[in-house]
């Protein structure tokens, strides 16, 4: 790492530099100007740059295998805010997923049930637009939320008043405890209300219990993952007594705890939905605190996980004319499972979920896909590094298939949706099961992804980022249409591109002209521009013909 030195210097930087700045009188090859021909362009770089390292490539994310309705969704609220598909997905999975668990639960085999609640973990950092796309996907549910809690203060106030009648009646029976009147009256006290938001919202742990002790089914939603799972410190303990607590809302309780809160929680049946983002920092604390990314990957053995390529530096602005149609169908299809249908609970006030079972064709889609995924898990074979994540996958495929499938069902329901109502709801199909597989499929492509790319040093991994950043803005700015590269200051590339840290950035810009494919230069300015090699642009990623 000492080719071309320390790249950025604050100090040195002048006032006025910019991507703008162009370099006048620079070495040829070095850099082209405006005033050059096109066909020397490509004169004095190395026509065969240096790999930058072996890397798993990322395959495509499935959007086509989903439900019909569920992949227009998702493709137009990725186009709409410009995010990868898979990020837009874990978005609407989790909506569904929140709203289908409150009325179901899934069943594998004769002694297999468990809740369908999904736990969606994507890692990306905050500019990536993860909040935004969950507003689109979680409007119909935070519309519920704001009605059930409007519902529940009422309902409160009511409560209250009946509750002081009730006291008021109990006055004349003081001195008379065992008498008939006596047992009859506390037979009649009112009962309280029970709270009905669903969503919490950059919850610590700590908070997430207490929110079981009111209602037995929640989601949390949150672009900080790190203080959900115990802190920015990432204290070892913390962690894993978040992923403990977690684990047995995975399962679907029970969940027995002391919090300083709500003092003691006791629930027995306890369905909880996850939708976090995590920055990359964060994984790789974890990942150095855990021993490696791959026993680290095990802590989140039962998070689908993706982490998507970034898109930043390739949205320019686009006027948009609104929220499309799809995902206000989709909304539209939650809001009315959530109207049509009351949760249902048992007289120890414990959530009640009819289970969905699996007609035979799916039945045999499922036992296929368990037992390949089971015989890769193998020593020597290919999920044997990840094999607790893949230990989990068949029953993943089961969660998702049911949230699919009675998303299929209420959405192309027209008519009263009592016929297809908890209990009477036909089971899982093909299709539904079809979907599931091939998205849970995906997500252990990605997680085998994740742990290669994590594994690199980080120099490698920072390099591999930031041409991919260059080259988004290289499109951006023109691409095939312009005559010459596009080269950007290596402080505007610190201010605005994805790698925030100085001395990562240096050694990122540091690997990338070891590996001849990109060179610096000094402007009269004396800011420095790095341009990525030309040879790079057209044969690496054909942007440049």
């Amino acid at each position: 790492m000492t080719k071309t030195g320390t790249v950025f210097d604050e100090a040195s930087a002048g006032p006025e530099d910019s991507t703008h700045d162009r370099v006048k009188g620079a070495k040829s090859g070095r850099f082209f100007d405006s005033e050059s021909p096109p066909d020397p362009r490509f004169k004095d770089w190395e026509p065969n740059p240096s790999e930058i390292a072996a890397q798993v490539a990322s395959e495509d994310f499935p959007v086509r295998e989903l439900p019909t309705p569920i992949c227009e969704a998702v493709e137009a609220a990725a186009d709409l805010v410009r995010v990868p598909k898979e990020m837009a997905a874990a978005s609407a999975f989790t909506a569904i997923s929140t709203a289908v668990q409150l009325f179901f639960s899934v069943r594998r085999d004769a002694h297999l049930v468990g809740p369908c609640s999904l736990f969606m973990l994507t890692v990306a950092d905050p500019s990536e637009r993860k909040t935004t796309v969950d507003k689109l996907f979680m409007k119909s549910l935070r519309d519920y939320d704001m009605r059930k809690k409007a519902e529940y203060k009422a309902e409160l106030k009511r409560y209250k008043a009946q509750h002081k009648n009730w006291e008021e009646a109990g006055k004349d029976l003081k001195g008379k405890q065992h008498e008939p009147a006596v047992l009859t009256y506390y037979e009649t006290e009112p009962e309280p209300p029970r709270p009905r938001a669903l969503l919490i919202e950059q919850a610590t742990t700590e908070a997430i219990r207490a929110a079981f002790q009111d209602f037995p089914a929640h989601t949390i939603t949150s672009n900080e993952g790190g203080n959900v799972f115990g802190g920015h410190s990432m204290q070892i303990d913390r962690l894993q007594d978040a992923l403990a607590t977690f684990n047995k809302l995975w399962d679907g309780g029970p969940l027995k705890a002391t919090t300083k809160t709500a003092g003691t929680v006791d629930i027995d049946v306890a369905h909880l939905t996850m939708g976090i983002m995590l920055q990359p920092a964060v994984l790789e604390q974890l990942a150095g605190k855990a021993g490696g990314l791959a026993k680290g990957i095990g802590f989140f053995a039962r998070f689908l996980v993706a982490q998507p390529e970034s898109l930043v530096g390739g949205r320019l602005y686009r006027n948009n004319a609104g929220i499309p149609e799809a995902v206000t169908k989709f909304n539209t299809t939650l809001l009315r499972m959530l109207d049509s249908w009351e949760p249902k609970f048992d007289k120890f006030g414990r959530l009640t979920t009819p289970e969905l079972s699996f007609d035979d064709h799916a039945m045999l889609k499922w036992v296929n896909f368990h037992d390949d995924i089971e015989l890769k898990m193998g020593r020597g074979k290919p999920y044997h590094e990840i094999r607790e994540v893949a230990g989990k996958a068949a029953e993943q495929v089961a969660r998702l298939a049911c949230c699919f499938h009675v998303f299929r069902l209420v959405h192309g329901h027209t008519g009263d949706l009592s016929q297809i109502a908890p209990g009477s709801a036909p089971p899982i199909d093909r299709d539904s099961m079809v979907a599931a597989c091939a998205v849970v499929g995906w997500y252990l492509e990605e997680a085998l992804r994740v742990t290669s790319d994590q594994a690199e040093p980080p120099e490698v991994h920072d390099a591999r980022i930031l041409e991919r950043y260059l080259v988004r803005l290289w499109e951006g700015r023109g691409g095939t249409n312009v005559r010459i590269p596009y080269a950007p200051t290596v402080r505007d590339v610190y201010r605005n591109g994805p790698l925030r840290d100085k001395k990562r950035l240096n050694s990122a810009v540091d690997v990338l002209v070891e590996c001849e494919r990109a060179k610096t230069i000094r402007t009269e300015r004396n800011s420095v521009q790095i341009a990525l090699s030309p040879y790079v642009l057209r044969d690496v990623y054909g942007v440049w013909k």
